[in-house]
């Protein structure tokens, strides 16, 4: 029975002019052509699946599946002043140029054992590589040489992928980021079908995104104050509150300490300088987005609290983003990131 022919000249042979049995030997036949089918699809699909893992060289690893290109990372912690990490930034590496990462960053790509040695030799804590190794696959080194700001600390090699002429390798920050981790060596080990001649390095940063206001990025250049009060912002001109509810940010705060995700999008003028600030509430955590009219780059920070400080003798209130609560001085001027000042009755 290899074939529907065959079951037929079968079922001929043994049921021939046997009515009764006419339904069983229909049923017969179905299930034999269904199997068939069946067998047809499983192998095609058998062959998909290797050809894919033959092609792309997927990784798992420790129960956890990495960007597909990625066999394997770490992220290793040195000094400012490590006299290893200066000797590689000074030689042979190369200083990450037309990116959106602030701090100064430099790169090297391995291909062979004896630059792998080399840079060994200055970084124990290397991923571990074999000649063999290198026939599919290089190693990634980057570097960053100076104080880490908050939204570049707990950095991670997110992807690496490349189009015709470039590898891309980009950088995110992790979801509930240690602000204690400094971090700032970052290598990964990745399938050699990825490697071009150019390198970009970038980071990935997830912006505050709200369904009432456009996105801080597709402002216009010259966001006025009549634009902001008519798109609802908290808006206020050298400390003059313009918004007709001047209890917004309390109220803001309110829903914070209740624990409600909440968000304020705040706009301030001083003479010929403004400033957009998003400021957004969600698992216990604030996330602080600023731009401002002198460049185009989106200030990202993450903080823990938000204080209201101390009314001065001219009714002049500053608000603060914290990590700490108690870090202020007897003038009610908290430790953190200052964020508005306003006249308040």
């Amino acid at each position: 029975m290899k074939n529907k022919d065959n079951l037929q000249e079968y079922f001929k042979k043994s049921y021939y002019n046997k009515d009764k049995n006419y339904k069983s030997i229909l049923s017969e036949i179905k299930k034999e052509e269904n199997m068939i089918k069946k067998r047809k699809i499983f192998k095609i699909i058998s062959t998909a699946i290797l050809t894919l893992l033959g092609t792309t060289s997927i990784v798992f690893a420790s129960a956890k599946i990495y960007n597909e290109y990625i066999k394997q990372q770490s992220n290793i912690t040195s000094s400012d002043y490590d006299i290893n990490i200066q000797d590689l930034t000074q030689s042979d590496m190369i200083r990450v140029e037309n990116s959106n990462i602030y701090q100064t960053m430099y790169y090297k790509i391995i291909t062979n054992m004896q630059d792998y040695n080399k840079y060994k030799a200055k970084i124990k804590e290397l991923l571990e590589m074999t000649e063999e190794a290198f026939n599919e696959n290089f190693l990634v080194v980057i570097v960053g040489i100076n104080y880490l700001e908050k939204e570049d600390r707990n950095l991670t090699i997110k992807t690496v992928y490349a189009d015709e002429t470039t590898t891309h390798i980009i950088l995110k920050q992790n979801e509930n980021p240690d602000f204690e981790n400094y971090n700032n060596v970052w290598t990964a080990v990745v399938d050699k079908s990825q490697l071009r001649d150019n390198i970009e390095i970038k980071k990935e940063t997830d912006y505050i995104q709200n369904n009432e206001f456009v996105s801080l990025s597709d402002l216009p250049e010259n966001y006025s104050v009549e634009d902001a009060l008519k798109d609802g912002c908290f808006v206020e001109d050298k400390n003059k509150v313009l918004s007709e509810n001047v209890n917004a940010i309390d109220e803001f705060i309110k829903k914070a300490e209740n624990g409600e995700n909440a968000f304020i999008r705040i706009y301030s003028k001083f003479n010929d300088f403004y400033s957009v600030k998003d400021i957004e509430y969600k698992d216990k955590l604030f996330t602080y987005n600023v731009k401002v009219s002198e460049n185009e780059r989106i200030y990202v920070y993450n903080y823990k609290e938000i204080m209201k400080g101390y009314k001065k003798d001219n009714n002049l209130v500053r608000y603060y983003l914290t990590d700490d609560k108690a870090g202020y001085g007897v003038d009610g001027n908290w430790e953190g990131e200052s964020i508005v000042a306003i006249y308040q009755e």
